[in-house]
């Protein structure tokens, strides 16, 4: 039996390997950071379990790949190394990738050399190395010219580069391809990489019947294989005898396309398959394709359509569907050992069942919705009762740290003990947003000592029930309407804009009114003021779409406020729960717009007054105008409509305006 160590042996991939040489009785020496042996105790015990009952054993040595000599880890006593290791994640900031993925590889390599290059080493790199390259990528090669799309691809060419620089050591490469779940029972605990696929295709299944038929527009191989078999290949690779000095790509050797992929995954996921695949028409000119694919618009539009359907910019950028890997030496080694890379038909069932009851960050709402604010600074005005007291709990309940304005400090602080008693992160600032000064002092505080803000929530607001006619004496209400309602959200907008910019990342939402999509008698300063900011609004939108930056207009019919219910005329109706939104569930429907990045929010009835306001706006007026007629304060004088209102009275308990 061998005597082993490996580094990454507790990640994903690590620990399939560890798991089988531990089965086969070896002696395995496993680097591990403490906080990491004790999160990862039950399965050490496990695995320490089934060596010593193989005759083998386990010990553990606390350090890291990122410190000098492993952080003082002799490997004298072993005669294998396998350095599995590494940062995974294509997001992850690059001075951390080339801290780990390189300068880690530099110190294992170190290490080596201090054993006197005893060990044999086994490294673990990745198909990644091949960058953008197109044609076939031999066993082989490394450095072909290609270039590298993200941190990720690039800390692994350079890895690697030094491994195979270390000519005074006993080297083997292993190269694997994007890794997926168990081949037998799908069990994976990442779910990134190619799962990003997963997303769309359920997002396809639920807005999509599963015989619809969908065009597809990448051609090329998509190159996945489960962890079983990589782990398999690695074992056998680092220890079978003739090895040394090789490199092998770990890959499925017959690839599906990436349409059969899609279509194979989808179809066990019970969604759409693609029926056709575009690019044969480019080809009647040469260089037609690439000339439409450089072209700003259409990658915009496809960036658009991606991240609908969750595939994140990023897999975009990685995606090479165009290189084919070379297996000959895998194939040489592996023959006659039954190792082989499974069909992807095989296992994609077994894959999505996992996936979609363990890994979809979506599988519920709460889950979905903590992905979409978990970590983010949120500003709310109008925080301290109402909608936004509401959005203020819900968010700090699914990770968010929120910023909570309004003009009673007492009421914030209220709000405030509340949400950290739930565990919440919370700040207060008072402020009157009707005072614009006091307004960009805001922006200035909170900047200055909270820092930048994730996502900045209008939705303070002031409503005035007047006719027209009772306010011709007093423009005073729509002016004071105005600058809370409207200039204050511009002024806080203008303030927090050139900060998401710059760190391209944000969100605004504008809270308005469902009054905005139809004439609206009584509320004319009111809706006049969220009219404005909703123009703003679609406006900022379609300016700052290209920073990253997104703008959700959210129009709420009635709610349940303090707002409301301060006005007499509505209080009997509030009470009575009759058409009314509760402040929870308008706060749900905000929050579940800002997760989903959606341009409107709005119920199927304001969506239906909209349209018929659109179509015939006229006959929209008129209806409208006879029922505040029917409705008005002064019933006496609209003598000729004393029957309508006696019949609408009876049907209709509460005021229809």
């Amino acid at each position: 039996m061998a005597a082993i160590f490996v580094t990454g042996g507790t990640g994903f991939l690590g620990r399939q390997v560890v798991e089988r040489l531990a089965r086969d009785g070896h002696q395995i020496g496993l680097l591990v950071r403490p906080s990491t042996a004790a999160r990862q105790r039950a399965w050490i015990d496990s695995v320490t379990s089934v060596a010593h009952r193989r005759g083998g054993s386990v010990t553990l040595h606390h350090g890291d790949v990122i410190e000098h000599h492993l952080g003082g880890v002799a490997l004298d006593a072993y005669t294998h190394v396998i350095h599995a290791a590494a940062i995974y994640d294509l997001d992850a900031n690059e001075d951390l990738q080339i801290t780990v993925n390189v300068e880690g590889t530099g110190n294992v390599l170190a290490a080596i050399r201090h054993a006197g290059g005893r060990p044999v080493l086994t490294y673990v790199s990745s198909v990644a190395v091949a960058g953008d390259h197109k044609g076939v990528f031999r066993e082989d090669d490394l450095d072909l010219g290609q270039s590298h799309p993200t941190a990720y691809h690039r800390s692994k060419f350079e890895a690697e580069k030094r491994v195979r620089e270390a000519t005074d050591l006993v080297v083997r490469i292993v190269r694997p391809s994007a890794i997926v779940g168990d081949s037998k029972t799908g069990a994976a605990d990442r779910h990134d990489g190619p799962y990003v696929l997963f997303s769309a295709i359920k997002t396809l299944r639920y807005a999509l019947p599963g015989w619809f038929p969908l065009v597809g527009f990448t051609k090329g191989h998509l190159d996945l294989a489960p962890v079983d078999f990589v782990a398999d290949a690695i074992v056998h690779v680092a220890l079978a005898p003739g090895l040394d000095g090789k490199t092998f790509h770990v890959v499925d050797s017959a690839p599906p396309t990436f349409r059969d992929a899609f279509n194979t995954m989808s179809h066990a996921a019970g969604g759409p398959q693609i029926t056709r695949t575009l690019g044969g028409a480019p080809k009647l000119i040469p260089g037609l394709g690439d000339m439409i694919g450089s072209l700003g618009a259409v990658s915009g539009i496809k960036g658009a359509a991606l991240e609908q359907l969750g595939v994140p910019a990023v897999f975009e950028r990685a995606r090479n569907f165009s290189v084919r890997f070379d297996t000959t030496n895998l194939d040489d080694a592996l023959r006659g050992t039954g190792v082989r890379c499974p069909p992807l038909a095989s296992y994609a069932p077994a894959l999505w069942d996992h996936w979609s009851r363990h890994l979809d960050p979506d599988r519920t709402p709460d889950l979905r919705r903590t992905r979409g604010v978990n970590g983010k600074r949120v500003l709310i005005t109008g925080a301290s009762s109402g909608v936004g007291e509401a959005l203020a709990r819900l968010i700090a309940r699914h990770g968010g740290e929120v910023v909570l304005v309004a003009r009673r400090q007492d009421e914030l602080e209220r709000v405030a003990a509340e949400i950290r008693a739930d565990g919440g992160m919370t700040h207060v600032v008072a402020c009157d947003l009707s005072d614009l000064d006091a307004a960009d002092a805001l922006v200035t505080h909170v900047l200055d000592t909270l820092g930048p803000i994730d996502i900045l929530v209008n939705n303070a607001a002031r409503s005035i029930r007047r006719t027209i006619p009772e306010t011709y004496d007093r423009p005073n209400d729509y002016e004071r309407t105005m600058r809370l309602n409207y200039l204050a959200p511009v002024h806080l907008c203008l303030g927090f804009l050139p900060s998401m910019v710059e760190r391209q990342s944000g969100h605004i939402v504008s809270v308005l009114t469902a009054g905005t999509h139809m004439p609206t008698p009584r509320f004319a300063a009111y809706v006049a003021s969220k009219a404005a900011l909703s123009a703003f609004t679609d406006t900022l939108a379609a300016e700052y779409l290209h920073e990253n930056v997104h703008a959700t207009s959210v129009f709420l019919g009635w709610v349940k406020t303090p707002m409301m219910t301060a006005t007499v005329k509505y209080k009997a109706r509030a009470e009575s729960d009759e058409g009314v939104t509760t402040p929870e569930l308008a706060a749900a429907w905000i929050l579940d717009g800002i997760v989903d990045k959606k341009r409107h929010v709005k119920s199927s009835t304001t969506t239906r007054r909209f349209a018929l306001n659109q179509i015939s706006p006229l006959a929209m007026t008129r209806a409208l105008s006879y029922v505040y007629r029917i409705y008005h304060d002064q019933p006496d004088r609209f003598p000729e409509l004393t029957v309508d209102r006696a019949l609408f009275k009876r049907f209709f308990k509460h005021d229809l305006v």
